[in-house]
């Protein structure tokens, strides 16, 4: 039976069950909270409790990126009236799942009406299903089930020529999720106009776009209308303390962009995070071997760079550009982890476009008396994608220990302590400067001059007064009254103000406490993920003396 020739009942049904009780499985397993969730639910929480969406009651800033993942857990926050953090987790948990598993439903249904193979079929959504930082990112807290599902829902509304106001829905919903997402909207239809004529003319669907865009725009308008009124400017604190990092001025922008290409080829680890686990980046490329860097690397090269194939189909050269475009603007403005699963999501479309282009190659070419016989080609090619997927399927076991050892290790034996430790010894008017946000912040309830400034303006304006993002020179500037650090932000600042930080209460600051796990992340002995723990093994806290 050929996929697309009709849909199979219950399949659908079954991808969301399936990718539903993996996310909520892997939830129930680990017990992660990202870092940053507390970030912002620390401002929704303000909100269901009355006292605005602001991080710090009175200081107007919006400390989140995204409208979506801040309002969400704010009404479950109050309509279970703030009664329990870890019950609005959980709910919040559970409907990103179901978004998550929305989004596989929208694979399923692209498939049967492009007429995938089924190996294109379990490529796309196997991966989809068993990409560790995806299932990671959904159940941790972030925003990233609910900006997939409405990308994936695009994606299908072009390819099945669905109508514009659907599709300025599924913008809208992007935009909401990531107001960066115009970016993503923008490679794709660009890579629409140039490939992807079988959507009528490209006046036509040039008009679909602006129709579509009018939608977004109507959707999207009240909370650019809201946030600018309620904070004095649209775009979030969080863009314009990351910003600048960011080369501003025509010259470097341009040569950002051009240098992009060159970079995704040579820099490795971009090879790696496509379809690699969370904080790939961070860890050494031996901690994961050769065999899972090739075969990440391996998975992520030819869907980049598919579209110069000028014998291709013209929706696998369609997603294949969107993915090149994504990536030079990945390259030029890097983000998160947690940005990186939209961009594997479009490689595994990608993916499952080329091996519809390759299914049909065998068919043309099996006749050739030199060629194996089709069926025998197609099943050899079942068996690679079988085994690709089985391959990621024990990644993201291995994945889900590491997870469950960052959550148990550092957030509930480090961060966590360290904030409630604060909230107990610090006075209510006391500021904390640190990197680490999310959890101090969250549980202590002090006001924080973090690095980059995600929170506070003052961080902000001292980076712009200095032109420098030296710790030493930045505590000069803001004076806080607690300091976290990590060793290596101490021995810098050591090194650049050796006056400033003091174990024996002679310098402007003296160590007040150590947290420190870095016995049990040692006895870790070839735990892949290790790295990720190593960083945030030990904290050291110091108090102003004067």
């Amino acid at each position: 039976m050929k996929l697309g020739s009709r849909a199979i009942p219950g399949v659908g049904a079954g991808i969301f069950a399936g990718i539903v009780l993996v996310t909520l499985g892997w939830a129930a397993y680990t017990h992660h909270v990202w870092e940053d969730f507390y970030i912002t639910y620390r401002a929704s929480k303000n909100l269901a409790l009355g006292n605005g969406l602001v991080f710090t009651v009175g200081d107007r800033l919006q400390t989140f990126t995204s409208p979506l993942q801040a309002l969400l857990p704010a009404l479950i926050a109050w309509m279970t009236s703030c009664r329990s953090d870890e019950l609005v987790i959980w709910i919040y948990r559970v409907l990103g799942a179901c978004a998550l598993g929305s989004c596989g439903v929208i694979l399923w249904k692209m498939s049967v009406h492009s007429r995938w193979p089924a190996a294109a079929t379990m490529a796309c959504i196997g991966l989809f299903a068993f990409d560790a930082k995806t299932i990671d990112f959904t159940a941790n807290g972030m925003e990233t089930p609910y900006l997939l599902v409405f990308l994936a829902w695009q994606a299908y509304l072009v390819v099945s020529g669905g109508g514009a106001l659907w599709l300025g829905v599924a913008w809208a919903g992007m935009m909401m999720s990531r107001p960066d997402a115009f970016i993503q909207i923008a490679a794709f239809y660009a890579a629409v106009l140039l490939f992807a004529d079988g959507w009528g003319s490209r006046r036509e669907l040039v008009l679909r776009a602006v129709r579509a865009g009018a939608v977004t725009a109507v959707l999207y308008l009240p909370w650019f209308l809201w946030a600018t009124w309620y904070y004095g400017t649209p775009v979030p604190h969080t863009v314009v303390a990351k910003g600048l990092d960011i080369p501003s001025g025509l010259g470097p922008v341009l040569h950002a962009i051009l240098r992009a290409p060159q970079q995704i080829i040579t820099y490795g680890a971009f090879h790696r995070v496509l379809f690699a686990p969370t904080n790939i980046e961070m860890a050494p490329w031996e901690e994961w071997g050769f065999t899972a860097n090739s075969v990440w690397r391996l998975l992520a090269m030819p869907v980049w760079c598919y579209w110069i194939n000028p014998w291709g189909g013209r929706w696998a050269r369609t997603v294949s550009l969107w993915l090149f475009l994504d990536s030079v603007y990945a390259i030029c403005v890097p983000g998160a982890p947690w940005y990186v699963p939209p961009y594997a999501l479009v490689a595994m479309i990608g993916w499952a476009f080329m091996i519809k282009d390759l299914s049909s190659l065998i068919g043309s070419s099996a006749g050739s008396p030199r060629m194996p016989t089709a069926p025998a080609l197609r099943r050899l090619l079942a068996y690679v994608v079988v085994g690709v997927l089985v391959f990621q399927a024990g990644v993201s076991l291995l994945m889900a220990n590491a997870m469950r050892l960052q959550q148990t290790i550092i957030e509930e034996g480090n961060r966590r302590p360290i904030g409630l430790w604060l909230r107990k010894t610090a006075a209510p008017g006391d500021t904390v400067f640190l990197e680490s946000l999310g959890y101090i912040g969250y549980f202590s309830n002090l006001r924080m001059l973090d690095f980059p400034g995600l929170s506070s303006r003052e961080v902000v304006a001292a980076r712009k007064k200095l032109g420098v993002d030296e710790f030493d020179a930045l505590i000069s500037e803001v004076n806080p009254v607690w300091i976290v650090l990590r060793p290596n932000e101490v021995s810098r600042i050591e090194a650049r103000a050796p006056g400033l930080l003091s174990d024996d209460g002679k310098g402007k600051y003296r160590l007040a406490r150590i947290f420190d796990q870095s016995a049990r992340v040692s006895a870790l002995v070839d735990v892949p993920g290790r790295s990720v723990l190593e960083y945030d093994q030990t904290f050291l806290v110091y108090h102003r003396t004067r």
